[in-house]
């Protein structure tokens, strides 16, 4: 039981940290919003087919709603696309999105960081790193939480959880000594 608790306990402290943004990536978004937020009016304004940088412009003031109602889809696809062009901090902004969605989006973020890392971004293999890892410290720990844990002599309730009997009304233990203990039904 104990072992399961604390299973249990390595589970929701890994995950935890999965979802949770760095404090590098949270100020980098800050960042994004006050250089990009002055251009957005003329930006959003502007039609046809844009240059890259004022895509990447567009794709930011759609993601963070500055100046028009956020459309992260919009935006995530038009960050997209730049990305696959090759432009590094469409990469980042990316990946530093994808970060905040479930496994699979998180497990792509890592491939953006690590293609921007290529590119020569210093930020995105720290980030690609640290992501990764606590990937898989979550994987590993919801694999250990769902494993069965064997029967433990050294567990006093170990045969609490995984008797038949100790399920049974008015079955207790008694411990004695050093470690020592006697379990049986309320009527023994």
């Amino acid at each position: 039981m104990i072992k399961r608790i604390a299973a249990c306990c390595a589970w929701l402290a890994a995950c935890g940290q999965v979802w949770a943004l760095d404090v590098d990536i949270r100020l980098h978004i800050q960042s994004r919003q006050a250089q990009v937020a002055p251009q957005c009016a003329s930006v959003l304004a502007r039609a046809g087919t844009l240059p890259p940088h004022a895509s990447y412009q567009r794709a930011l003031c759609l993601l963070y709603g500055l100046q028009t109602p956020a459309n992260p889809d919009a935006a995530t696809k038009l960050l997209r696309a730049l990305a696959e062009g090759g432009m590094t901090e469409a990469q980042m902004a990316l990946a530093d999105t994808l970060q905040q969605g479930d496994t699979v989006q998180q497990q792509e973020a890592v491939q953006w960081y690590s293609r921007a890392a290529a590119a020569g971004d210093v930020r995105a293999a720290a980030r690609q790193s640290r992501l990764a890892g606590r990937l898989q410290a979550a994987a590993d720990a919801a694999k250990a939480a769902s494993t069965p844990a064997p029967s433990d002599p050294d567990d006093p309730y170990a045969d609490m959880l995984n008797n038949a009997a100790a399920q049974q009304p008015g079955y207790h233990c008694h411990f004695y000594g050093l470690g020592k203990r006697v379990c049986h039904g309320g009527m023994d």
